[in-house]
């Protein structure tokens, strides 16, 4: 009887990169909205945000202030999509506030 050899263990990195290839890294909608709201907490020119009527009475009803009252957020698998309601201050530049909050969302 001829004796078969154990099959060869892969190595370390290629075990690596097949455990990179299938898996995925995926955030909840909630997770999102989170990073967004601290993200527009320090933007000069943002006073704050503006929630539903829904938003308005969890906060009320609640220990504590609603973070991501005016945010909601839809991740995709490869894109985000963000809707964010704000109160900013009186004669801010809108286009500038909102590219500040992109750039510091996105980082």
């Amino acid at each position: 009887m001829d004796a078969v050899a154990p099959p060869k263990p892969a190595s370390v990195a290629s075990h690596q990169e097949t455990l990179m290839a299938n898996s995925r890294l995926t955030f909840e909608d909630k997770v999102v909205e989170k990073i967004a709201a601290i993200c527009a907490q320090n933007v000069d020119g943002i006073l704050g945000m503006d929630g539903s009527v829904m938003d308005n009475l969890t906060e009320t009803f609640s220990s504590g202030e609603n973070l991501t009252k005016g945010i909601s957020a839809e991740v995709g698998e490869k894109q985000v999509a963000l809707d964010m309601d704000v109160f900013l201050e009186f004669d801010s530049n809108a286009q500038a506030i909102f590219k500040q909050l992109c750039e510091k969302i996105s980082a």
